[in-house]
């Protein structure tokens, strides 16, 4: 009874993103976050050096 029965998947916009994208697509927008993530960082390790200082 339950063994035929066929669950509809979602997919989120991520998951789509990772399956559809073109390689060249997945370098650009991976090469932004993480250079956001990574000016995001070094702003979070300035402001720490200025209250301990």
């Amino acid at each position: 009874m339950f063994g035929n029965a066929k669950k509809k998947l979602t997919t989120s916009k991520l998951s789509a993103f990772v399956m559809n994208a073109s390689s060249e697509e997945k370098e650009r927008i991976y090469t932004q976050v993480i250079r956001k993530a990574t000016e995001s960082q070094n702003k979070v390790i300035e402001e720490a050096k200025s209250v301990s200082a």
